[in-house]
């Protein structure tokens, strides 16, 4: 089910805007009701159907006669594109490939789904050493490093500097972090995303908690948890995840770093280990909150507070019934801004191709990455749109103004961080999974989990050069 269908009433989020401060609609007269909705879908439809037939007009050779087209679609040079992920992003990157194969007639792009990132990048280098790797690869954004390191994907340069109306400056800039390499971009950004809070405004007002004020401190999101716990219930106030991605924005809410700046030595221990004790606390001590699965278990209703991607606003709104949630930017410590990781999936063109599919694969991606299709990318996935101009259209088009809880995101990914963009950081989340496991799910305490996982990650750093090439 799509971002369009069955829009819940008064999603709402909690800070100021950094898109269109003019265009922003006070909750209260935030209407949600079948009326709007249904103007608001035919408004987004003609909007695809406008890309749709823009996109047909676009770059088509002229054709003399049936038969001069015909040869032209048998001589097409043939793009494979492997997408790492399902569910309604896969269906929308299918779809911009469909429309591509549509709006001209010398390539032909051919996507196939693989299952999941990890999946994905090893399928791909498994591949590349065998000589036959995909034109085009979705890989996870924190894997760039290491495949760019490794001589296994190119650098873009050379392909930007031939296209003389690329115009970097308008990518949000949080959408290029992450991406490169000695200074040389190696993936062009398709969704991108930052965790954020989601919480049940029914909740809220039952424990007498304001539900236009969600908690924008640890100590008041660990306070408003414990109101909302109902012993001998399935009711409580939280639900943790173990995840490295949320553990990334953990650190750099408390001002922290991950690693130094010339990435020669690991520094979240002290600084993580004060939030993460924080979680694993509300969990054993509290007992305000459970280790988490999924977001299922906000969805169901028992847990009222969860943190978790952007992506997952569309699936909230198709599938909440029971209660009215709201989203806010992610918790952060008192006297820090606050500030989040980002996540998602790039696209790298494969290392010793042929000039032809190198700048045949490179015009599908800066065709992908346009104005329009990045704005019918978004709208169909719920991620956020990678350029500037596509936010802009949207805000102009109502879309934000309309359901502002999917302007949290783009709001809270231009405040987000880059990770460590080395090759080593692609094999960190190992040791760091394991260690927030330990913590929420076994008690051990943070500070000893999180020096293990150090230690871990510090001596991979030390392989030597054939396997983790460290950046210099």
């Amino acid at each position: 089910m799509n971002v369009f269908e069955q829009r819940r009433c008064r999603h709402s989020f909690q800070e100021p805007s950094l898109v269109d401060k003019s265009d922003h609609t006070p909750l209260e007269s935030f209407d949600c009701s079948p009326r709007v909705a249904f103007h608001f879908i035919l408004l987004m439809l003609a909007f695809v159907v406008s890309i749709c037939r823009s996109s047909e007009a676009q770059e088509k050779p002229l054709q003399k006669d049936k038969g001069q087209k015909q040869a032209a679609v048998a001589e097409r040079i043939p793009i494979r594109m492997w997408i790492a992920v399902g569910g309604s992003m896969g269906a929308a990157l299918q779809a911009s490939v469909d429309r591509f194969n549509l709006s001209q007639q010398e390539i032909r792009v051919e996507a196939s789904q693989h299952n999941g990132y990890g999946a994905t990048i090893k399928e791909f280098q498994s591949a590349f050493a065998d000589g036959d790797p995909p034109e085009i690869a979705m890989i996870e954004i924190r894997s760039v490093a290491l495949l760019a390191s490794r001589g296994e994907i190119v650098s873009l340069e050379p392909l930007i500097k031939q296209e003389q109306a690329f115009d970097r400056d308008d990518f949000l800039e949080p959408m290029l972090k992450n991406l490169s390499w000695k200074n040389e971009l190696y993936a062009m950004p398709l969704n991108r995303s930052t965790p954020v809070l989601y919480f049940n405004k029914s909740r809220f007002r039952e424990a007498g908690l304001d539900p236009d004020a969600p908690p924008r401190t640890w100590k008041e999101f660990r306070d408003a948890a414990r109101l909302m716990t109902r012993k001998g219930t399935e009711k409580y106030g939280f639900s943790a995840l173990p995840s490295p991605w949320l553990f990334e924005s953990l650190v750099l809410g408390a001002g922290g770093e991950l690693m130094n700046k010339d990435y020669s030595k690991v520094e979240f221990v002290k600084t993580g280990s004060a939030v993460l004790q924080t979680w694993g606390d509300m969990i054993h001590q509290d007992k305000s909150a459970r280790l988490g699965t999924s977001i299922g278990d906000f969805i169901s209703g028992e847990a009222a507070m969860i943190i978790e991607s952007t992506a997952l606003i569309s699936a909230c709104e198709s599938s909440i019934r029971d209660f009215e949630f709201g989203t806010a930017f992610m918790p952060y410590d008192p006297g820090h801004k606050p500030s989040v990781a980002t996540g998602g999936g790039a696209a790298v063109i494969a290392a010793k191709l042929p000039l032809e599919k190198q700048q045949a694969a490179w015009r599908f991606l800066t065709w992908a990455s346009s104005t329009d299709q990045t704005a019918a990318l978004s709208l169909s996935s719920g991620y956020v749109p990678v350029r500037k101009s596509a936010v802009f259209h949207l805000t102009r088009e109502g879309f934000y103004k309309q359901f502002p809880h999917y302007r949290v995101a783009v709001d809270q990914m231009l405040i987000a961080h880059e990770s460590p963009a080395v090759p080593v950081w692609s094999h960190s989340y190992g040791p760091i999974s394991k260690a927030t496991k330990e913590v929420l799910g076994n008690n051990v305490p943070a500070a000893d989990a999180l020096a293990e996982a150090a230690t871990e990650i510090e001596r991979l750093m030390q392989q030597p050069e054939s396997l983790i090439q460290k950046a210099k």
